[in-house]
Formats: C-alpha cells, structure tokens, sequence
C-alpha cells in the first residue's frame, strides 16, 4: 500500500519545485534604488528685504520650506531646492521624486508648482527662478507625496554625471499672518529626506542562473525516481 502514496507524494512534489521555478523567473520582484538629494534647502525673497522677485538669503542645512506671503508685514517668498545626482540612473527606469511632509500649516488644499533644471550640485541664489514648470499637484497636507519625473529628467538631457534639481513653489500668495499656509518637507538633516526612486521595468527573461537552477532541479527529481524504482518503492512512470 506504500507505493502508490510515495508515487503520488513524489508527482506532486515535482509538480510543485517546477510551478515554484517557473513562477520565480517569469515573474520577477522589481528592484528599488533609492538617492538622497546632494542639496535640499530653500532659497528666500524678501522678509527682513524686499520681497521683490529676487532672492535675498540662501537656507540650507534646513527643512525644505514652500512658502508664499504677501502679509502687510514682513511678506516674502521661500522656495524649495532639491538637487540629485542622477549618475546612476538608468535610461530605461521609471524615476519617482518622494517628498516627506516635515510640518506643514492650512488652511487645505493649495496649490504647489514643480519645476525642474539641470543643477550644479551647490544650493545658491540662481536656484530661486530656475526650472521650467513640469507638474502641478494639489496638497493637502498629506505624507508623502509621490511624482513621476521620468519624463523632467529625461528633457533636461543631462550628462553622465549630471545633477537634476526641482524647484517647488506656492505660486499663489496669501495675506494670512503667522506665515500660512505653508508645505515643509523634510530633508538629509531633518528626516525623511526627499528620494528619487528608480523602478526598473520588470524582465520576463530567465537569468542564467534561474535556467540552471530549473535544469538542475529536473535532474535531481529524474535521479531520485530512477533511485526510488530501483530498490522497489516507486511504480509507474515519471511524469
């Protein structure tokens, strides 16, 4: 009575290893590469200046303000700097930018407007109006928010070692006081810094190693057959 369960036991673990084989090289897991900004910042118009389009102080080693007031008192203008150095990147990769909400101020929603330019590592004043604006998005003070720039990085046609940056900015301004509303995103010092995500597109080409691995498994259940029928305890054929 034990053979026909050691041959039934047998079948169905072979069905199982080549359903398992199958399954881990035809569908892949996607692979993630995360970079961290080389600059995040703000760059500032105005408050103990003139708010008058042009930037007066450089923020860094800071949070990631978006900010626009044009309050009676003191108004001015922060806006948001990222900077990646996009070297590893490959061409063919979905590219996603992460922002984490570090604080953040209503009344909800507003408006944030992205830009993106060829950077040059260094957080500086040029960075306050530069960029080409490439997305809108709504915020309404959730973590996190997540952007396809696939698309940006690609039209800035950047050289091997390049730097893509974004500029984010409020483009409406507010006479609200105490400085609302406003978006701040965290950074390398005040984590969770911004992220580009590359997702690689999945693959449904076996690696060599999956090939040998399959091809290997088939030998080693023919063996154990070929072993198991010649002492006696296996009847049939191996299917």
């Amino acid at each position: 009575m034990a053979q026909p369960i050691l041959a039934a036991s047998n079948r169905h673990a072979s069905r199982l290893v080549l359903a398992c084989l199958v399954t881990g090289f035809v569908i892949p897991m996607p692979g993630f590469a995360d970079i961290l900004p080389t600059v995040d910042g703000s760059v500032r118009d105005g408050l103990h200046a003139v708010k008058d389009g042009n930037p007066d102080d450089v923020l860094d080693h800071s949070i990631v303000q978006v900010l626009n007031t044009a309050r009676p008192t003191l108004p001015f203008e922060d806006r948001g700097i990222l900077e990646f150095n996009v070297s590893s990147l490959s061409q063919a990769a979905q590219v996603l930018l992460t922002l984490h909400t570090f604080g953040t101020v209503g009344p909800f929603p507003f408006s944030l407007d992205i830009y993106a330019y060829a950077g040059d590592g260094v957080l500086s004043l040029s960075d306050f109006n530069a960029g080409s604006l490439f997305t809108s998005v709504v915020y309404t003070g959730q973590p996190p928010i997540a952007i396809d720039v696939t698309a940006a990085i690609s039209t800035l046609n950047l050289p091997s070692s390049g730097f893509a940056g974004f500029n984010i900015r409020k483009p409406l301004a507010d006479n609200i006081e105490m400085n609302g509303p406003f978006a701040a995103f965290g950074s390398n010092e005040y984590p969770l810094a911004a992220t580009l995500s590359e997702i690689p597109a999945p693959s449904t080409v076996p690696e060599p190693s999956s090939i040998l691995l399959f091809g290997t498994a088939v030998l080693a259940l023919r063996g154990r057959s070929w072993v198991l029928r010649a002492h006696g305890l296996l009847s049939g054929k191996m299917r």
